[in-house]
């Protein structure tokens, strides 16, 4: 094997373990983000019996855990779905 080739492959095989990598942090970010969901729906059945299906969605379609956080919190403050919900508009 040349030099070249060996270069090449030794780029590919750094390249795989990199994509590899990134997609371990991708499922754990995904895992976490599912977990908050989960949590914050829960809470909100408990706190108020039922929780809309547009209030669902919502939720389910947030990508930044930041918000959800922010939701998480307010559940102890707040007396209504909307105000907790409040950080997922916008």
């Amino acid at each position: 094997m040349t030099l070249a080739e060996q270069l090449i492959a030794r780029g590919k095989k750094e390249g795989r373990r990199e994509a590899k990598e990134e997609a371990k942090q991708e499922a754990k970010r995904e895992g976490i983000l599912e977990g908050k969901r989960e949590i914050l729906l829960n809470q909100l059945a408990q706190k108020f019996d039922a929780v809309s299906e547009a209030d669902k969605k919502k939720i389910e379609e947030t990508k930044e855990p930041d918000k959800l956080d922010q939701c998480l919190v307010l559940i102890l403050k707040s007396n209504s779905i909307e105000e907790i919900l409040k950080p997922l508009d916008g």
